[in-house]
C-alpha cells in the first residue's frame, strides 16, 4: 500500500468537493452573474484495502500524485464519478468571487 501521507479516504475527497461547491455557491448568492453547475467528472486513483479497526472491513483511499508524476501498481485502480450537484431548491448556482461587479 503507498505511503499513508499519500491516501485520502474516498469520503474525504468527496466531502472536500461538496464543500468547494457550497462555498461557490455562497460567494455567488447575491451577484449578478451566476453559472449553473451541470454534472462534473471525477477521476481517482484509488488502492483498495482492509481497514485496521475492530470492524475490519474494506476501504477506498484516493491516492494522491504529488508533483505532477503518476504513481502505477497492481494494487491502483481507476474510478470515473459522474455527479451532478442538487441544492434544496434543485440546481446549484455557483459564481466567481473574483468576476463580481464592484459595489
Amino acid at each position: 500500500m503507498a505511503d499513508e501521507d499519500a491516501l485520502v479516504p474516498l469520503a474525504d475527497a468527496i466531502r472536500g468537493l461538496r464543500g468547494e461547491i457550497v462555498r461557490a455557491m455562497s460567494e455567488g448568492q447575491d451577484a449578478d452573474v451566476r453559472f449553473r453547475v451541470g454534472p462534473i467528472e471525477l477521476e481517482f486513483a484509488l488502492e483498495v484495502g482492509r481497514k485496521k479497526d475492530a470492524r475490519g472491513g474494506i476501504a477506498f483511499w484516493v491516492v494522491t500524485l504529488g508533483g505532477g508524476g503518476e504513481r502505477t501498481s497492481a494494487t491502483t485502480h481507476r474510478l470515473k464519478l459522474v455527479v451532478t450537484p442538487l441544492g434544496p431548491d434543485g440546481d446549484v448556482l455557483v459564481t466567481d468571487p473574483e468576476n463580481e461587479r464592484p459595489e
